[in-house]
């Protein structure tokens, strides 16, 4: 002998049972949080699109391009 404890077939059935319970549990428990976390970026986007911030948001990223553009549109006409 070796050495080794000889398990029997009921306690590596019921120890495979477990660690594969536990494996599903956390599959489960994980994709529970991806979907939370989803469904609460959807209702935050809602959120701002009823109060108006999406649109007011993107006007402003707009009007800092639109800026930016202007500033560096000035500088080549000045370096050339």
């Amino acid at each position: 002998m070796c050495g080794c404890v000889e398990r029997s077939e009921y306690e590596r059935f019921s120890y495979l049972l477990f660690m594969s319970n536990l494996y599903f549990k956390s599959r489960i428990r994980m994709r529970l949080y991806v979907l939370c976390h989803s469904l609460d970026i959807v209702h935050r986007f809602l959120q701002l699109l009823r109060k108006g911030g999406v649109i007011m948001q993107m006007s402003t990223i707009t009007r800092t391009y639109e800026k930016t553009l202007r500033k560096r549109i000035k500088r080549n006409k000045e370096n050339f």
